[in-house]
């Protein structure tokens, strides 16, 4: 099983909102071809835990495992922690334990968290 891994970054944007408006397409691109090459999940949150985008290999793992209609667009938009707060079952018990440790990232404490699940 892949070990994930959560990283935080930010970056300002201070030129004109149609700059920063392409700065960011571009970014959130290139952002999503580096997260494709890798063969483990990924899925990038913001702050709160929404989900921004996940890479292929998510995808796949989703569309072999689960059947979801097409609306469901990966959980794409979904908070991620909410995710978790409800999760049931044989490995719900690390659910507390992998948002309090994507949290600390969010807030500085850590540079990275990561956690096999």
């Amino acid at each position: 099983m892949s070990e994930p891994v959560v990283s935080s970054a930010t970056q300002g944007w201070e030129s004109k909102p149609k700059e920063a408006k392409n700065k960011k397409s571009a970014t959130a691109l290139l952002a999503q071809t580096i997260i494709n090459a890798f063969s483990f999940h990924i899925c990038v949150l913001n702050k709160t835990g929404d989900i921004l985008f996940v890479n292929q290999a998510w995808r796949k793992f989703f569309d072999e495992n689960f059947d979801l209609p097409p609306a469901n667009n990966y959980f794409i938009g979904t908070n991620y922690f909410q995710i978790c707060r409800q999760s049931k079952g044989l490995f719900s018990y690390d659910a507390e334990s992998l948002i309090d440790g994507a949290l600390q990232v969010v807030r500085g404490e850590l540079d990275e968290f990561s956690m096999q699940y």
